[in-house]
């Protein structure tokens, strides 16, 4: 699983929480705003959280999602409401 996010910070809170339930499949990605930094073909489902939940970010998530994996099928996005 990858988590990614702009803040630093909130990437730490992952990593304790996965420490902390023993999660060892959680890895942390400190991504861009224009860039999220995912390995290339790794996306399967993006679940977002924190952000405007509009139609506007869902296409903007979906832009930069397909940019950073490329050639393969759309990632499905869901808000996980976290």
């Amino acid at each position: 699983m990858l988590a990614a996010d702009i803040w630093p910070d909130l990437l730490d809170d992952i990593r304790a929480r996965a420490a902390r339930e023993q999660l060892g499949n959680v890895e942390t990605v400190l991504a861009k705003l224009d860039d999220p930094r995912l390995p290339r073909g790794a996306v399967d489902v993006v679940c977002y959280s924190h952000g405007p939940i509009t139609s506007q970010f869902r296409r903007d998530l979906a832009t930069l999602v397909d940019r950073a994996v490329g050639d393969v099928p759309a990632p499905g996005l869901e808000s996980c409401g976290f």
